[in-house]
């Protein structure tokens, strides 16, 4: 987000087999001192659907298997809400791979 690059086109850049652990965590946009916008990672927050959105195409590239770390630093929830975004993360990992699964049977 920061740096202006599209995450897919990223992430097809990096060697699948070298993707093994993925964090996971929110944020909140700020304003740069040169008054950008920007994403600041501060762990404080939700994470966004787009972070789970892009954790379906991770797991969809990538033949190994993930670890999804969900990060919290402070402003801690109901611990249902933390299990939830657990079960968002299994369920974008789950999806990636069934999407990945059927691209290897149909070749």
């Amino acid at each position: 987000m920061n740096f202006g690059l599209d995450p897919l086109d990223f992430l097809k850049r990096l060697p699948p087999l070298a993707i093994s652990a993925v964090h996971l965590g929110g944020g909140k946009w700020i304003a740069s001192g040169r008054g950008e916008r920007r994403l600041l990672d501060d762990h404080l927050h939700d994470v966004p659907q787009a972070v789970f959105d892009l954790l379906d195409e991770v797991a969809a590239y990538t033949p190994r298997p993930l670890t999804a770390i969900l990060e919290r630093d402070g402003n801690y929830p109901p611990i249902e809400r933390l299990l939830r975004e657990l079960d968002m993360a299994r369920s974008a990992i789950e999806c990636g791979r069934a999407r990945r699964m059927a691209k290897l049977e149909a070749a």
